[in-house]
């Protein structure tokens, strides 16, 4: 009896296609800080404000990048010492930034010319502790087709907080899994 030359041909088709791909991998990190902030002079701004953005890498095999697919998680924060007090708050995020430069391409505010707009940027939540809502958790879970790190295989993990009013400092931690694999790098045509 004869095999049928098609599933040979898929089998060949299916190493082909793992050598361009490995993965998909997981890594998850947790990190903390404890942020007070500086003064806002920023037009527009007031309260106390600071971010401590985190390096992480993503280490490829050579010849490879790596594709971002998904990244879950959440942030909790709380203040640390202290109560936040009736007509006090502070906003509290997190962002996920590729290594790439900031800014954007594309978007802008023509109305507001100094305002940024970030490419960089793949995941930004926040949220608002308040004298009736002390502690906060922002649960996310994102999904990507196109996000790809540079050749270093940096990004950065960036908690912040914003517009604090209370001056009290500010415990945060984003626990964040990145779902991701290694694609062939291809030369530019």
């Amino acid at each position: 009896m004869r095999t049928p030359l098609l599933p040979i041909a898929l089998v060949v088709f299916m190493v082909a296609a793992s050598a361009q791909t490995q993965g998909p991998f997981q890594s998850t990190s947790n990190i903390s800080a404890d942020i007070t902030g500086v003064p806002d002079k920023r037009p527009g701004g007031w309260g106390l404000h600071k971010a401590e953005p985190v390096r992480l890498k993503i280490t490829a095999p050579a010849g490879y990048r790596v594709r971002i697919l998904e990244v879950a998680g959440d942030l909790v924060a709380w203040p640390k010492n202290g109560t936040i007090q009736a007509g006090q708050y502070a906003e509290v995020g997190w962002g996920l930034n590729t290594s790439l430069n900031d800014g954007s391409r594309f978007l802008s505010y023509p109305d507001d010319p100094a305002a940024i707009a970030y490419d960089n940027c793949i995941i930004w939540v926040q949220d608002v502790l308040t004298s009736g809502h002390g502690t906060v958790r922002v649960p996310f879970d994102r999904k990507y087709d196109n996000v790809f790190l540079n050749n270093t295989g940096v990004f950065y993990t960036q908690p912040f907080v914003a517009l604090n009013t209370s001056g009290l400092q500010i415990h945060l931690e984003p626990t964040v899994t990145v779902t991701y694999r290694f694609e062939k790098a291809t030369a530019a045509k």
